[in-house]
């Protein structure tokens, strides 16, 4: 029965002006052109994958989808020239080309996907409103706020309002970071006046250099591996870097800079001053 499926398939394809060629699948005008060691690939539409080549498991849907996808693997691409000029593997498109910003979007690799947001960093990451009728339980990001209790958050959890920055060295988990000239974001350090902020964020997730990535601009953050002991007291930018301390800084030349608290154990109000205070 299975095999009687298969054989019925194939002939379908070929009645629709289907091609086969080295376990590809391809129909319309220009659809998978350039293919040479590439395999297992469906290109369905016209000028569909046209230039793919030795790319694996990609799969394209309407004219032009994933048009420009030469050599990368394990690309969906849905939609009137979706994914145009995309150059990485695994990702997802569900657009249009006449509205590039406008879609879904994706990477199956680290498992973010976006609605109307091409760069997503968390699990599911969408620009605009959101509208439901039913329950929305879990950590939840309301426009640029996530809501939750404080008091109750497990290691790597964060209550608070954030921001979509783009890191110009890797980052991981609670990093104290600074906007650099670039726009990029890189670790800060009270040792120097060109490393330090009046608006330091806290990277919340790790983030590698040049990625986009999510940063605390003012809220809760519960981190088991802090060593911060004294539950009231302030935390300032150190002098090592990417961290916060609970000793002011107190060398010449250092800068004393608040930002935030010991709410509890493992977990800080980040609140940083917009100013310092130097040595």
């Amino acid at each position: 029965m299975l095999y009687r499926k298969i054989i019925i398939t194939i002939i379908l394809l070929f009645m629709i002006g289907a091609d086969i060629v080295a376990e590809n699948v391809k129909s319309g005008t220009g659809a998978l052109t350039a293919v040479t060691t590439g395999d297992e690939n469906t290109a369905l539409g016209g000028y569909t994958l046209k230039s793919l080549t030795t790319g694996h498991g990609n799969t394209g849907l309407g004219a032009y989808a994933g048009q420009s996808v030469l050599t990368v693997n394990g690309g969906v691409y849905l939609g009137y020239g979706a994914g145009y000029g995309n150059t990485s593997a695994h990702k997802l498109y569900i657009q249009t080309i006449f509205y590039p910003a406008l879609g879904i979007f994706g990477d199956f690799s680290t498992g973010y996907f976006g609605i109307n947001n091409s760069n997503p960093a968390v699990a599911l990451d969408v620009t605009g409103a959101i509208t439901s009728s039913g329950t929305i339980t879990g950590a939840i990001l309301v426009g640029a706020i996530s809501h939750g209790t404080p008091w109750d958050m497990a290691d790597g959890q964060y209550t608070g309002e954030i921001v979509h920055g783009q890191a110009g060295e890797a980052l991981i988990y609670g990093d104290l970071v600074r906007q650099h000239t670039d726009g990029k974001y890189y670790k800060t350090d009270a040792d120097s006046l060109i490393t330090m902020d009046r608006y330091p964020r806290l990277a919340l997730a790790t983030i590698s250099a040049n990625a986009y990535g999510i940063m605390l601009i003012e809220g809760f953050i519960c981190e088991s591996d802090w060593s911060f002991a004294t539950v009231g007291g302030a935390l300032y930018t150190s002098t090592t870097t990417g961290a916060m301390t609970q000793t002011a800084p107190s060398e010449v030349g250092d800068r004393v800079q608040v930002v935030g608290k010991l709410e509890v154990i493992d977990i800080v109000y980040f609140d940083p001053e917009h100013s310092w205070l130097e040595i």
